[in-house]
């Protein structure tokens, strides 16, 4: 159960680090690996993953030989069909609202509908 949550965290972790990217292009890591190995000797040590990689990647006259066609992540295999639907439009028709006079506050104390006793009534 162990091996299988792990599996598929590291799966779900590499989807979210490559997405639109087919899981069958892992496969040809190994190769690219090689093919550094191989880069490495022709230039006696002197050349660096980082540099390998922006050589194959990002230099089109490099990346274009023949012999980087079985590299991983060169080619695009998945093909999307985007559908776009355009709903018609609304006409939106603002009628201006008459509001009603404004009502006054007709508010009253309480204390007005209570006669005033001789208590609460200020001395003289």
């Amino acid at each position: 159960m162990k091996a299988a949550s792990l599996f598929l965290g590291f799966y779900l972790l590499l989807g979210g680090l490559l997405p639109h990217a087919e899981y069958a292009e892992l496969t040809k890591l190994p190769g690219l690996y090689a093919h550094y190995q191989t880069h490495l000797q022709r230039t006696n040590g002197q050349l660096s993953f980082a540099d390998f990689l922006v050589m194959h990647y990002a230099d089109r006259q490099h990346a274009q030989s023949e012999d980087h066609q079985q590299l991983p992540f060169q080619h695009h295999h998945s093909c999307v069909a985007t559908l776009l639907y355009c709903v018609p439009g609304f006409d939106f028709c603002f009628v201006p609202v008459q509001f009603a006079a404004a009502i006054r506050n007709r508010y009253q104390p309480i204390l007005r509908f209570f006669p005033p006793s001789r208590i609460f009534q200020p001395p003289k």
